[in-house]
């Protein structure tokens, strides 16, 4: 392979023998080609004489070569044209039809359908490439309205025109039926070479039929040996691109044994080194490499460098190197034969080839680049080479999910998933949603591990990762979706269509897209009954959905709905029970809450026992409603069995904070008692201790709450938990500070002191560590925290003030400083 260098190609694939080429082609030049725009800048003064010139050579040859014809006589006209036709005088056939066409009838078929055939005939006189197959067909089809008999030379130019235009079963029942049998070799090939040209293109539905009729062609007696030969290396080729292995390498055996032991002539060319490279090449997609080295070594040997056949030979026999586990020097052999030919449109077996050899060494960035340039090459659906491609990049997804790389899965995948040219591929489809699901997912799962990933606490994830994640929940989605509609509405698909259904509505969620969410999740529900057994769950998230949405009547009624149809599946509906509860709390309506939630912590819900989530939830929920509704003793009374009961739940640091304020209110509501001057003495003892037993109870489940969020890293708790930790803490000092217990309080102020030197809290605990040294006689200390106030009065920026942060602006608690107990103390000691 190192010996290949880019150069032109010195041999070109012989398609007619010398006396079959187009001998039409070098006359017709002189009305189809034209001189180059420099020259006719340079020669444009000669041109008025020039024509002068050619019009008197012209009548002079006319008058020489032709009888004078009658120019009334729009038949002589016609026969005159055909003559000239015949003597490849294209130019004045032309100008004979357009002075006849002038003079006919409309009325004469005759003329008429004689003038297009004429027309049509002259049409199909051009060369290849420059035809207009449509014109043709058209001339002919009208001419065979008005009644007129094609001849036989006629019926194959129509066919060519047929399998030009794409009316291939047409081209092919005039080409195959008989007629035409006696027609000019030419005409028939140039028929075969169209329709060979288009199903190697990718025309399925003509190599089909092709590749076959190409075999009886090639095997009919008296056939020229090279052309038999390019017949049996067409159909190969196609059936090699078509992935019809067996029967093409079979087909292709037996066109070269009869090759090889006919004596009539040698085969000349290149025909059975060409016929040797595709044979391997069969081989090689058999998976038979042993098979594939011979014919494809002598490919190599015996073809020209710089022919396509060989470069594919060379490739071939670079990738059984690759296989055999010469990976670097084979992908060196891929790049070399690209180099010398970079044109996509020849080399895309072998670009294909290098991608997948740098995809089995886990280069997939690097192969990732063939495959888009050679997805690039591809405009249309049912390309033969489209579809291997297609596969192949499948196999790359599916290798990339399964080495739990869905990054690059996803990249392979979107490289066809949003392109029309391979059509509708479900597996494909399936194959990226899944990637994109599984992408978004390890992205929360770095952050999460273990958590239900519906439920994320907010602040958990980044918002950055948050958003990416969101993006690919939201892609599966969309492509989760496309496959369910390509099932909708077929009872054959429906258990595809529920599943595909369902994942697309799960991405959605998953994507924090609600409007979507919901219609895929409403679809869902519309389509489905009770018997399916994924229902429960898919109703109980859409109601979730909308109560996150704020929507809460709706949430309610979904709630309500999935109890009422779900009542046989007790774990969707009893948390359908309780999440019903908390939107009447939010709706305002308490006391249905309340009635709900106490059904079900009393049992009268079948299904429900204290250690189920329903009966969790609910003893939590109901004592956050007693909590906020002001009932202290149901507040303390449940709130106490729920941490007793349930100390590992993640909501113990609110239900205990709950618990510590239930506890300090009722302190408050004896101290009010404590007021009453007519109180007993007996009477007033047993409110005292009553008021301390609360104030110990809330200063415990304060430290509680204190314990279990200091405990977290810094920056991770939530708003709503900084808050509570930090009212926890002063609430914690302040019983402390009423139970009378000032050592322990010093300690718990002296604490706050430090931890929130930076806001106003820190002013309430220095004055309160003033009146806790009045009250012990410490002078001194008392000074102290009193100049520390001051100070820290000064420091403090006026956002700190601000509530809630703060009970009172900067000047209220300048006031309250200098009223202090100390003060006076010391203007009695002055005096």
């Amino acid at each position: 392979m190192s010996d290949e260098q880019p150069q032109a190609p010195t041999h070109v694939e012989p398609s007619l023998s010398a006396d079959q080429i187009d001998s039409e082609a070098v006359a017709v030049q002189e009305f189809t080609e034209q001189p180059e725009p420099q020259a006719r800048l340079r020669f444009a003064w000669q041109i008025p004489l020039l024509l002068v010139s050619v019009g008197l050579i012209g009548l002079g040859l006319w008058e020489f070569r032709s009888p004078a014809v009658p120019a009334d006589d729009p038949a002589a006209l016609l026969a005159a044209a055909t003559e000239q036709m015949d003597a490849g005088q294209y130019e004045q056939a032309r100008q004979l039809q357009q002075q006849a066409s002038m003079l006919i009838d409309p009325e004469d078929a005759s003329l008429r359908s004689e003038l297009l055939v004429g027309r049509a005939d002259l049409e199909a006189r051009r060369p290849f490439g420059r035809r207009d197959h449509a014109r043709i067909l058209k001339h002919y089809d009208l001419a065979l309205e008005l009644g007129r008999e094609l001849e036989v030379e006629q019926h194959a130019r129509r066919a060519a025109a047929l399998a030009g235009t794409g009316a291939h079963e047409e081209a092919y029942a005039i080409l195959l039926d008989g007629v035409g049998a006696d027609s000019l070799e030419r005409i028939r090939a140039r028929v075969l070479e169209t329709l060979v040209e288009q199903a190697l293109q990718g025309r399925s539905d003509v190599g089909a039929t092709l590749a076959p009729a190409l075999d009886r062609y090639a095997a009919e007696p008296g056939r020229a040996l090279e052309r038999s030969a390019w017949a049996a290396l067409a159909s190969a080729r196609i059936r090699l691109a078509a992935g019809d292995h067996e029967v093409g390498i079979d087909a292709l055996q037996r066109s070269m044994r009869r090759l090889d032991v006919s004596e009539s002539a040698p085969l000349g060319g290149d025909w059975k080194a060409r016929m040797y490279s595709v044979y391997g090449l069969f081989w090689l997609e058999l998976g038979d490499r042993d098979a594939a080295r011979g014919p494809l070594e002598v490919a190599l040997e015996e073809l020209v460098i710089g022919d396509e056949d060989r470069r594919k030979a060379a490739a071939g026999l670079a990738w059984i190197d690759f296989a055999d586990g010469q990976h670097d020097a084979a992908i060196e052999r891929f790049d070399e034969i690209i180099a010398s030919n970079p044109e996509v449109s020849t080399m895309e077996q072998v670009r294909l080839w290098r991608a997948e050899a740098h995809a089995a060494l886990g280069a997939y960035d690097v192969a990732s680049r063939d495959y888009m340039i050679l997805l690039d090459r591809f405009t249309q659906v049912g390309d033969h080479f489209a579809r291997r491609l297609l596969e192949s990049v499948g196999d790359r997804v599916r290798e990339l999910l399964a080495v739990a790389d869905p990054g690059r899965a996803v990249l392979f995948a979107e490289l066809v998933v949003d392109t029309d040219i391979f059509g509708f591929n479900e597996e494909l489809l399936v194959f990226a949603a899944g990637a994109h699901r599984t992408l978004g997912e390890t992205i929360l799962r770095s952050h999460a591990d273990g958590e239900d990933l519906m439920s994320i606490p907010a602040g958990v994830v980044p918002e950055q990762d948050r958003r990416l994640a969101s993006t690919h929940f939201r892609r599966a989605g969309e492509l989760f979706e496309l496959v369910a509609n390509h099932h909708r509405g077929d009872p054959d698909d429906r258990r595809v269509w529920v599943r595909m259904q369902r994942a697309a509505a799960e991405s959605y969620d998953l994507g924090a897209d609600p409007s979507r969410t919901l219609e895929a999740y409403r679809l869902y529900l519309q389509s489905t009954t009770a018997e399916d057994l994924e229902r429960a769950h898919v109703a109980y998230r859409y109601a979730r959905v909308l109560h996150a949405s704020g929507r809460f009547q709706d949430a309610l009624e979904a709630y309500d709905d999935l109890v009422r149809t779900h009542e046989s599946m007790p774990d969707a509906a009893n948390k359908a029970r309780v999440d019903a509860a908390r939107c009447l709390m939010v709706l305002g309506r308490v006391q249905e809450a309340r009635a709900r939630l106490e059904s079900i912590v009393s049992g009268q819900v079948g299904g429900l026992y204290p250690d189920s989530i329903g009966f969790r939830e609910a003893k939590f929920l109901l004592g956050r409603l007693y909590s906020t509704a002001g009932d202290w003793t149901n507040a303390i009374g449940t709130l106490n069995e729920v941490l007793r009961r349930y100390s590992d739940d993640p909501q113990v640091p609110e239900a205990a904070f709950l618990l510590a304020h239930a506890h300090r209110e009722s302190s408050g509501v004896l101290d009010e008692e404590l007021l009453d001057g007519s109180l007993t003495p007996s009477r007033r003892r047993h409110l005292d201790e009553r008021r301390a037993a609360h104030l110990r109870e809330a200063g415990a489940a304060y430290a509680r709450v204190v314990d279990a969020y200091t405990g977290r890293e810094a920056g991770s708790l939530e708003p709503v938990e900084f808050e509570r930790l930090r009212d926890a803490a002063v609430a914690r000092a302040d019983c402390a500070f009423r139970l009378g217990l000032d050592e322990e309080a010093v300690v718990l102020y002296e604490a706050l002191e430090r931890r929130y030197r930076k806001e106003a809290i820190s002013l309430g605990a220095l004055i309160r560590l003033v009146e806790i040294w009045d009250r012990l006689g410490n002078a001194g200390m008392a000074d102290k925290a009193h100049r520390q106030a001051e100070l820290r009065l000064r420091q403090l920026p006026e956002s700190a003030f601000a509530f809630p942060d703060s009970n009172f602006d900067r000047e209220s608690w300048r006031v309250w400083i200098e009223r202090r107990p100390l003060r006076g103390m010391r203007v009695e000691a002055g005096e």
